[in-house]
């Protein structure tokens, strides 16, 4: 299956923000993710299992299949230390877990994600190897900077996302690229449209080597009850004028509107839920789907998370 552009390019960034401040409100949900199974071809291969302290999420495991037996591949620990949210994953060596990454959340007074930073642990330390850096009007998200480090002290931009709006309405997204430290250029953008109360659609440009744009892919975003259930994919084949779908995405939900699964051609996500509150939706943002993690795009297109966020007592976001 060839792989659409825009759907390798989205996935190279990664971003978490809430679409309205809920400073001054309190909403728990009933229900917290448990464990979330992926299956290929129907066989069960990994599955993640949620650890809660005081409904905040405290550690993650994640297991997978080794023929007939289950293998621990992942732990991740989380700490508080608002405003900073801290991940740490671990790998086995050994049989010993030792730490490989972490990633810091950073947020502002109104609980608007401005900062991550993301780390490599070696030769003893943590070494920081990326920052991304978030602007808001208005808490809709306004621009993301890429920051790559060297050495671990130094940084350069790599990118840029800015995001457009007509009246509060999402209408472009535009991509720069840096071609050094102090100047960068437009190489691709989104243009957002909404042909039909119950489907947006995406139409991605990059520009050529001639400075000229041309049209890569389309995305079709479909809806039913306000709730998405099904994206699709069209890309050209090359030197071909005929728009073709490449892949399709699938959502299904339970009875309490919580999203159920996730299918993409023969492989599927499977969410199982617990009764109590929780925040896992804060860290997942469906790693399935083409958007990987950039959740203004989940926001404003209303494609589901785990489920939408709010803030509870202790002023961290939740999951509705």
């Amino acid at each position: 299956m060839k792989k659409a552009t825009f759907y390798m390019l989205i996935l190279l960034f990664s971003m978490s923000c809430d679409k309205k401040d809920y400073s001054s409100e309190v909403v728990k949900n009933d229900y917290r993710i448990k464990t979330v199974k992926q299956y290929s071809h129907v066989e069960l291969f990994s599955m993640d299992e949620y650890t809660y302290v005081d409904e905040q999420v405290t550690q993650v495991v994640v297991r997978e299949k080794d023929y007939s037996d289950w293998v621990d591949y992942r732990l991740d620990e989380y700490e508080y230390e608002h405003p900073l949210i801290t991940i740490i994953t671990n790998r086995k060596s050994d049989n010993i877990w030792e730490p490989s990454d972490k990633t810091e959340y950073l947020y502002n007074e109104n609980n608007l994600l401005t900062e991550q930073y993301f780390y490599n642990y070696y030769g003893g330390s943590w070494h920081k190897e990326q920052t991304y850096n978030y602007t808001y009007e208005n808490s809709k998200i306004k621009e993301v900077v890429f920051m790559n480090y060297g050495d671990g002290w130094f940084t350069t931009p790599s990118s840029t996302i800015e995001f457009i709006y007509t009246n509060s309405k999402l209408i472009e997204i535009r991509i720069f690229t840096f071609n050094d430290l102090y100047s960068r250029e437009l190489t691709d953008k989104i243009e957002v449209t909404y042909p039909a109360h119950n489907l947006t659609e995406l139409l991605y440009f990059k520009k050529n080597d001639e400075g000229n744009w041309t049209q890569e892919q389309i995305t079709q975003l479909i809806y039913s009850a306000n709730k998405l259930i099904e994206i699709n994919i069209f890309t050209k084949s090359d030197g071909s004028d005929t728009w073709n779908e490449d892949l399709t995405l699938n959502y299904y939900y339970n009875e309490n509107g919580y999203l159920r699964e996730q299918n993409i051609d023969n492989f599927s996500v499977i969410y199982e839920y617990e009764i109590g509150h929780g925040n896992a939706a804060l860290f997942n943002h469906d790693n399935v789907s083409l958007f990987g993690s950039i959740i203004p795009l989940y926001i404003e297109l209303n494609i589901p998370t785990l489920k939408r966020y709010r803030l509870d007592s202790k002023n961290y976001l939740n999951i509705e």
